[in-house]
């Protein structure tokens, strides 16, 4: 779940498609052994992006758990209205869409020697919408995630009491 957030908000800020054609780069290089082409990748894209998880998940999870202790109803329901509001900031759904050589891109014809130069991370977007089999796979993966943290819930026993 806490992946599906992370690449939600890599989709919302248009860095989803960078972030991943970086780690394929970077896994590409260790693949060929070649450690001079995997330092571009890691620097410019895997390092920034991993150091800024790390200490937002630290900051943000210990934020978390101190607005719990204090304002549990008011913070859940917060997180609520976040988790449910991010399905409806991504709607319409966007894949990106490979050009052909002879259409408009960025204002210009595309030739076949921009479309080599052209990554995945730069294609155009198109709006798609999910298929029924999407939708029930969603539905059921929510459920198997309620399923999932009520038995935790239940195994973790009672509350402690407040002081």
């Amino acid at each position: 779940m806490v992946a599906d957030r992370r690449r939600q908000l890599l989709l919302v800020l248009g860095v989803y498609v960078p972030v991943l054609s970086a780690i394929d780069a970077l896994k590409e290089a260790l693949k060929a052994n070649d450690l001079a082409s995997a330092s571009e990748p890691v620097l410019s894209v895997v390092l920034p992006v991993g150091i800024g998880v790390a200490i937002g998940v630290l900051l943000i999870s210990n934020l978390i758990k101190v607005v719990l202790e204090r304002y549990e109803q008011a913070t859940l329901g917060v997180l609520m209205g976040l988790l449910v509001g991010a399905v409806f900031g991504l709607w319409p759904f966007q894949e990106g869409v490979a050009p052909k050589v002879g259409e408009m891109f960025k204002g210009q014809a595309l030739t076949a020697e921009r479309l080599a130069d052209l990554g995945p991370d730069k294609y155009p977007t198109e709006f798609f919408a999910p298929s029924f089999t999407d939708v029930m796979m969603a539905i059921g993966l929510v459920g198997i995630g309620y399923m999932i943290t009520t038995l935790v819930a239940r195994l973790g026993g009672a509350k402690p009491e407040r002081r």
